[in-house]
């Protein structure tokens, strides 16, 4: 075989190792991000009924009056007071009634509650200085040729 022959053998061997370095270092610096902050969101939107069968009023006011008339042998006008009462009972309803002698029997209230729950994940930065140890193959060339193991060290700082 020809000096010629083996220095293209060579070339390709020592191009194909870099075109694999090349890919393999290419696939692990692509999986690592500066920051990455994922934001995970999760609304529960829940009804709660709030019932109260006997509510109290807390306060009472004659708004108007209505004379009515009442057949018994004669006319005879009769007045009706209309009322109108509050209810009220802290945040959860406040209602008022009109009429004559108004009560409010029950009452339901369907009270929104809303629930969100965030959760925020985030990847720590790669750090931009970093140490690397390596071994391959290594060939010298000085008047003959010489193939072998070497192990080498190096310092990389990230852009």
């Amino acid at each position: 075989m020809s000096k010629t022959l083996q220095w293209i053998g060579l070339a390709a061997v020592v191009a194909g190792l870099l075109f694999l370095a090349c890919c393999i270092s290419y696939r692990i610096g692509r999986n690592k991000a500066e920051i990455v902050t994922e934001t995970d969101t999760l609304v529960i939107v829940r009804l709660d009924t709030i019932r109260e069968k006997y509510p109290v009023y807390i306060a009472e006011r004659v708004v108007d009056s209505v004379r009515i008339p009442v057949y018994c042998h004669d006319t005879t006008y009769v007045e009706v007071p209309i009322t109108q009462k509050h209810y009220h009972q802290d945040s959860l309803y406040d209602a008022w009634v009109s009429g004559f002698m108004p009560q409010l029997d029950s009452i339901d209230v369907m009270q929104r509650t809303e629930i969100v729950e965030v959760t925020n994940y985030v990847q720590r930065p790669v750090p931009r200085w970093s140490f690397g140890v390596t071994a391959g193959p290594s060939v010298l060339w000085d008047g003959k040729f010489h193939a072998g193991l070497g192990v080498t060290a190096g310092l990389q700082y990230r852009f």
